[in-house]
């Protein structure tokens, strides 16, 4: 019999292991180096406790706290590949929000510093007063069209800049929740990074159903296994309502994650009973193809939306001074 028990404990020690190496390929890049730390420890016969408990000051806070999570339930090596793949997926689809934005905010942040540079080159390299020594009418007019001119391009560059400024001090210094509760707020952009975020928060959920977690236990087990995560505050106040008595669809539905196109496929999770699991994957593939349609429609619109303003912003840097010189021109020529 000891032979036996054993072996079963060698071969779920091993099945662990492949599990996690299985999760390490689609694991963060900053996650690679924790996972195999502990496949390491478990290779050399501990079993994943044990290993967790020998790695898991080395590892990143959202892994160590989603693995610490994951051994209560019975089959933690599937859990953790399942939630790194979902991880994956969200990964993806914010790479690729990231490149819809990219391209346009290049090209306006050209435009922007053409403009600025040619009109502060303009203004600095050219006195315009030798102007009034021909007499043309309309001259102080003239001037101060162009300082408005001035003013205005350098002041779409100062509130551009403060912008892109508070945007970085956000995603480096400022804490995991922050750029999602930040950049999610903004018109139009914000919604899919909401859904983004919400598809991962209902997979994560129906993981820990799967496994046979109650519904408060699994609420709980979520709000702990995205500490320190963009999604913290947003499980956690779930997790708080779940134990006041609300219904899983119910606390999605009041989170800062959903809105009116989502909500109906969170209310219907309530209708589904004993299919709850299920109904958390359809809904969760669901808002998925929301933010990847509405991805679409940005990857349509924003270019359009952004080379009108290009084209607007190198227009007024031009025609500014070309229109104070056209009568200059026009003498000129006329002279001739």
């Amino acid at each position: 019999m000891e032979p036996e028990l054993l072996s079963s404990a060698a071969g779920q020690i091993a099945l662990d292991s492949l599990k996690l190496s299985l999760a390490q390929q689609v694991a963060p890049r900053r996650w690679r180096a924790g996972l195999a730390r502990v496949v390491a420890e478990m290779d050399r016969g501990r079993p994943m406790e044990a290993a967790f408990e020998q790695a898991k000051l080395e590892l990143p806070s959202e892994l160590r706290f989603l693995m610490r999570e994951s051994l209560k339930v019975p089959d933690p090596g599937r859990l953790i590949v399942d939630a790194l793949r979902v991880r994956d997926e969200v990964r993806r689809s914010w790479q690729g929000f990231a490149t819809l934005i990219a391209y346009p905010a290049i090209l306006f942040a050209f435009a922007l510093a053409v403009g600025v540079v040619f009109s502060y080159s303009i203004r600095n390299m050219i006195d315009f007063r030798w102007i009034e020594e021909f007499g043309l009418s309309g001259f102080e007019t003239m001037l101060a069209n162009l300082a408005d001119q001035h003013h205005a391009v350098m002041g779409l560059a100062m509130a551009t800049g403060w912008i892109v400024l508070v945007l970085l001090t956000i995603l480096i210094v400022g804490p995991p929740w922050a750029p999602v509760a930040v950049m999610g707020g903004i018109v139009v952009v914000g919604r899919p990074l909401r859904w983004i975020s919400l598809q991962e928060v209902l997979h994560r959920y129906r993981l820990f159903l799967e496994q046979g977690m109650g519904t408060i236990d699994a609420a709980e087990a979520v709000s702990h296994s995205f500490s320190r995560s963009s999604q913290a505050v947003v499980t956690r106040a779930m997790a708080t309502r779940i134990r006041a008595g609300a219904s899983i669809g119910q606390s999605a539905c009041q989170s800062m994650l959903s809105d009116r196109l989502c909500r109906p496929a969170l209310v219907l999770l309530d209708e589904r009973g004993r299919d709850l699991v299920s109904a958390l994957a359809e809904s969760a593939d669901l808002v998925g193809r929301l933010a990847d349609q509405r991805c679409r429609t940005l990857g349509t619109i924003l270019p359009v939306f952004i080379l009108v303003n290009v084209g607007t912003i190198v227009w007024a840097s031009v025609s500014a001074y070309l229109m104070g010189l056209m009568p200059l021109i026009t003498m000129i020529t006329s002279l001739a």
